[in-house]
């Protein structure tokens, strides 16, 4: 799903070996300053890291999906 919809996953601190969190969002090349993609989502690991890492990408899949469909 992540390479159809051009989602991005990023392991966050990044220049640290103990990462936290991980970052989704769609890859977008008119964002290129970074400043507003609403498709970016931040999931802590907590217990599992891989539970975290689904859940941000089915909550950037799901913003995708509004931006193409939005709700009526």
């Amino acid at each position: 799903m992540e390479v159809a919809l051009g989602i991005s996953v990023e392991h966050f601190p990044y220049h640290r070996l103990e990462k936290h969190s991980v970052i989704t969002k769609q890859r977008r090349s008119g964002d290129m300053m970074r400043q507003h993609n609403p498709t970016q989502f931040a999931e802590a690991y907590g217990d599992d890291p891989a539970a975290a890492t689904r859940l941000s990408v089915l909550r950037t899949a799901a913003a995708i999906g509004c931006e193409k469909n939005p709700p009526t």
